[in-house]
């Protein structure tokens, strides 16, 4: 059941956030639709018109919300994806604490420039878990398809290396 929703905004900030518990859907104009779930990295560009729908359950995240302006500079330094808005974790722990030690540092950083070199580091360690997360996922898979195609072939023989490239390993 959904407890409240914001219906059809628009922000000129960027906004970045990792869900820590609760759920809820986030919803674009264009019909792309993303659950929020624990461990779930959403980057909102700005000016993109969306609906978020939560949950009763209840919602909390880790947000950052910066400038437009950065979120182009993430672009151009390859930090972010333009195509893609989100990934899941298996394990968001230890993002949660850099996140955590990436706003207090943030906090003291007086001027803009020290702001956007904490940011850049927090999108640095985004990027390598994100990466890290579609490996454990595409080996998941791989071992998956090679469980499935043993499974089928019990009574044939079958090599380490058939199995392999059948799976794309």
């Amino acid at each position: 059941a959904l407890a409240s929703a914001a219906r059809n905004v628009q922000y000129d900030d960027f906004r970045f956030s990792l869900t820590a518990r609760g759920g809820a859907e986030f919803t674009t104009t264009q019909g792309e639709c993303i659950p929020l779930e624990p461990g779930t990295l959403l980057w909102r560009a700005p000016g993109l018109r969306h609906t978020i729908a939560y949950r009763a359950c209840g919602y909390s995240e880790f947000a950052i919300v910066a400038p437009g302006s950065l979120h182009a500079t993430l672009v151009e330094f390859g930090l972010i994806d333009p195509a893609r808005r989100s990934a899941r974790l298996a394990d968001p722990a230890p993002l949660f604490t850099a996140l955590r030690e990436a706003s207090l540092a943030f906090q003291r950083a007086g001027q803009n420039a020290a702001r956007l070199a904490v940011l850049l580091d927090v999108f640095r360690r985004v990027e390598r878990e994100v990466e890290e997360a579609s490996l454990r996922r595409g080996k998941g898979q791989a071992l998956e398809r090679a469980r499935r195609l043993l499974a089928a072939k019990l009574d044939q023989p079958l090599s380490m290396e058939a199995v392999a490239r059948a799976c794309g390993i």
